[in-house]
């Protein structure tokens, strides 16, 4: 019938099909066959260097055998040489003429000199032993720019060419880049004929101007030295490396080059050139960077790289990379299908997209690393770099997965709303416990006065105060709470153990015997009066061990800074506690907490142990199969944090708590333990709630390593590189991601305006140093004291207001400074230092927020009115 919907099924089916293919299209795309004009004319000389197989001349390695190099020799006959350029005599190049001869090539043969005097003494002596006999030898090139490498003045130059000279009858000149000999024409004078070195790559050119460039530099020499023979000593394009300017490395802009050059070589009768160079050399990474070892005709392996004619693909082995992409695609997909039943297609299709893309981009990094000639330092590098994109994939993933169940949920399974008690039910006791420690009096009577006020028949409040040492700050409340009558107690403890999970154990341990549900509020918090009138009737189920309500602020129109944070928290508790709820898979938080007393004494109680004994209490009680109950109506209000560094501490303790638990129970989460009775969904969600978190601290680390590289990079550029595009873009996208995903979110599903979602957004990215940092204390800490959450308004001057956050200031600015430094310095010429330069700004935006927010929260409290003295009330003033 027209209008009707695929059934769930179809769209399934049709999502797994579409996806793959989808994978497989785009790798298909991006090493579709580029058509190129051919070249089918011969080839004249090509620079030959012996260490394609391993070993580098720079660690005094004699080189290959003269097998090696005659094998050499014959495969670059074969392929249409006539000639090659050799650079040195040391080892099997000593033989080259012999070798050569026996391939049909003439030689150029090199000697090398670089300011050593007793290795360029050696050098020269060989001469005349590899000259001895030779037939095919049509001149010497003496030094490989010696000039231009500072290894010898040109003075000390010409020296060794007029002993060359001596000799030898033949032609012997140098080879330097072509601007030297303009710089430098006593070399002109010295040399029987000019080697120039024409490589537009260095310049930043462009494919196609780099070939009228390579010409203009030659007719430019002829011009200025008619009287001197010109050769080409070195011309080529990288086949892989790092962009400078409009120059792109690639394998089909290589074949462009090749091709254009040797065409117009053609068409001007240009005799004497030699392509750089025969085989790709993996040592010169050493000293050329990522592009260095990709100038081969041949790679490394002597296989064909760029073929002079018909159509190119910029990476050969793509069929084998579309095959891996889409088959681990489809596996993974299927997987998350399988589970996604209750998702709507549109859900299905962006989650199952960002899947398989993800895997298409892992895989073509594992691709490109193997096909590039990497040091045993850059392939460590790219593994880690590839460890830290594979755990930002995970934390991405986890938390789209979030959105799109948030968005795109076909049915909610389990909603919850506040409820009357059935008719003519006799409603349990109720143990209300309010644990404080040094919060002001006032504050604390509030709570106890909205408590107090409840419309419920039966319940206690048992008032907890743990370990306050000034008198005149528990005092009052318990001057109060005993004029209350016998509905409320005191208890004040000292040096007692076990922060607030001590003092929530003492007072379940002084609960009225006939309680069978003990609540948890905090000090800040006013309840609404028929709070446990209705959650209380869901423990009617046996099964039900916690109902929970959200945290709700009544402050948050205070300020900016409150109003941010509080819209901070709506995201947490309006989207991901309602999404958790719908596979029972909750985080209890302390307070507006229901528990089912029996089942909170079974579990052993709180745990005195960690920092967040709420969440792990929760997750205990999961484990031993009972059942939570999220009702996410506002039942009560608090108050948020009265400063930034409250608002830090408070986070900060969340994630090592947080941490804690995934260490304490990860056989729990793993699904090992005798008993266990957590679903794969419950383990699946606190492990995935808790990864952005670690991915926190991952980012943290980053920051650090990032500071670290780019100031060596800034020191030492010839030996440090600045990481590859291939890493920081996805990166920066993570970035904008976690930016869209804020602002997507609470638009359409926590109804805040454009202003709060911008505002929640700087909240959260504000505390990410926070995050990381607990995360990383983990690592060193197993247990840490725990802080409470102040409430009161913090009153800093201005010229305090770093103070909360002075090493994210400290961050910020040197990562904004190395960023800056690094565009300045790199970012004319290469387009990855400038890629490099925003990333650092990225990583700098979450110092940066925090700054921000400290100054917010400082504008907040000197905007604040004065705190003025609140007597305690008297009870019978209760309404």
């Amino acid at each position: 019938m027209l209008g009707t919907r695929p059934p769930p099924s179809m769209i399934r089916i049709l999502v797994w099909i579409l996806i793959p293919a989808g994978v497989a299209s785009v790798t298909w795309w991006r090493n579709r066959e580029i058509p190129l004009p051919s070249y089918d004319g011969d080839l004249q000389g090509v620079a030959y260097n012996p260490y394609r197989r391993g070993g580098s001349p720079r660690d005094g390695d004699e080189g290959p055998s003269a097998e090696q190099v005659a094998e050499d020799f014959a495969l670059l006959r074969a392929r249409g040489f006539r000639a090659v350029r050799t650079y040195g005599l040391h080892g099997a190049l000593a033989l080259a003429p012999e070798l050569a001869e026996r391939a049909g090539l003439r030689v150029s043969l090199g000697v090398w000199l670089d300011g050593d005097p007793e290795a360029d003494e050696r050098e020269l002596r060989a001469l005349a032993g590899a000259l001895a006999g030779a037939r095919n030898v049509d001149r010497v090139i003496v030094g490989n720019e010696t000039v231009l490498r500072g290894a010898l003045s040109p003075g000390e130059l010409a020296a060794f060419l007029a002993r060359a000279k001596a000799i030898t009858s033949l032609p012997v000149g140098t080879a330097e880049p072509y601007h030297v000999w303009w710089s430098h024409p006593e070399l002109v004078a010295a040399s029987d004929f000019i080697a120039a070195h024409v490589l537009p790559y260095w310049e930043g050119l462009g494919v196609d101007d780099a070939i009228r460039a390579t010409f203009l530099r030659l007719d430019e020499l002829r011009r200025d030295f008619p009287d001197k023979p010109l050769l080409l000593g070195e011309t080529g394009w990288p086949s892989a490396g790092r962009t400078r300017r409009a120059a792109i490395p690639g394998l089909a802009h290589q074949a462009r080059f090749l091709r254009g050059f040797l065409r117009e070589a053609k068409a001007r009768n240009l005799g004497d050139y030699f392509v750089l160079e025969a085989f790709d050399q993996p040592w010169k990474r050493e000293i050329e960077g990522n592009v260095g070892p990709h100038w081969g005709f041949l790679g490394a392996d002597g296989a064909a790289k760029a073929p002079l004619s018909g159509p190119v693909r910029e990476h050969p082995g793509w069929r084998r990379r579309l095959a891996l992409g889409a088959t681990i695609s489809a596996i993974l997909v299927g997987l998350f299908l399988v589970v996604a039943r209750n998702l709507r297609g549109r859900g299905q299709l962006l989650f199952g997209a960002a899947v398989a893309g993800m895997v298409a981009e892992l895989v073509w990094l594992a691709h490109v690393a193997g096909e590039r000639h990497l040091s045993a330092g850059s392939r460590a590098a790219w593994a880690v770099m590839l460890g830290a994109l594979l755990l930002l994939a995970g934390v991405v993933l986890a938390e789209l997965r979030e959105l799109v169940y948030c968005l795109w949920r076909r049915e909610a399974r389990r909603v919850f709303a506040p409820r009357a008690p059935a008719p003519g039910a006799a409603l349990p006791f109720v143990s209300l416990h309010l644990p404080i420690h040094d919060e002001p009096p006032a504050l604390v009577v509030r709570t106890v006065r909205s408590l107090l006020a409840l419309d419920y028949p039966a319940f206690e409040v048992l008032v907890v105060d743990n370990n306050t040492r000034d008198p005149a700050r528990w005092q009052p409340v318990e001057a109060f709470v005993r004029r209350c009558g016998d509905r409320a107690r005191f208890f004040h403890l000292e040096d007692w153990p076990g922060f607030k999970a001590g003092a929530l154990n003492f007072a379940l341990a002084r609960s009225a015997p006939a309680a069978e549900v003990v609540g948890v509020v905090d000090c800040d918090y006013e309840v609404h009066a028929d709070w446990l009138r209705g959650c209380v009737p869901y423990f009617d189920a046996p099964a039900v061990a916690i109902v929970q309500a959200p945290q709700d602020h009544r402050d948050g129109g205070e300020s900016l800074f409150k109003r941010a944070i509080t819209a901070e928290y709506d995201g947490f508790f309006r989207l991901g506690m309602v999404d958790r709820n719908e596979d029972d898979a909750i985080v209890q938080h302390g307070t507006m907490t229901l528990i089912r007393r029996r089942a909170l004494v079974d579990a052993g109680g709180w745990d005195e142990r960690g920092v967040c004994e709420d969440a792990e209490l929760g997750l205990r009680l999961l484990a031993r199969g009972h059942v939570s109950v999220y009702v996410p109506a506002s039942l009560g209000r608090g108050l948020s944090p009265g400063s930034f560094a409250a608002y830090k501490g408070q986070r900060f303790r969340w994630a090592f708590g947080a941490t804690q638990i995934l260490a304490r129970h990860a056989g729990l989460l793993a699904g090992r333990g005798e008993g266990n009775r957590l679903t794969r969904a419950q383990r699946l969600h606190f492990v995935l709630g808790w990864l952005p978190w670690i991915g926190d601290g991952g980012l943290l680390v980053a920051s650090m390593l990032a500071l670290a590289w780019s100031a060596a990079v800034l020191a030492r550029p010839a030996w440090f590189e600045i990481p590859p595009g291939e890493f920081v873009g996805p990166a920066l996208g993570v970035f904008a991601w976690k930016l869209g995903r804020t602002l997507w979110l609470y638009r359409a599903r926590v109804r805040r305006s454009w202003v709060d979602c911008a505002l929640a957004a700087l909240a959260g990215l504000s505390l990410t140093p926070t995050i990381g940092w607990a995360v990383l204390m983990r690592l060193r800490y197993a247990e840490l004291p725990f802080r409470r959450t102040c409430k009161d308004v913090e009153r800093l001057a201005w010229r305090r207001a770093l103070g909360p956050c002075r090493y994210e200031a400290a961050m910020a600015a040197l990562l904004l400074a190395a960023g800056a430094a690094t565009a300045a310095r790199f970012g004319d010429l290469d387009p990855e230092a400038r890629l490099w330069a925003i990333f650092l700004g990225a990583l700098a935006s979450p110092f940066a927020a925090a700054v921000a927010m400290s100054a917010l929260s400082v504008w907040a409290a000197a905007r604040a009115p004065a705190t003025r003295p609140v007597e305690v009330p008297h009870p019978e003033a209760l309404s």
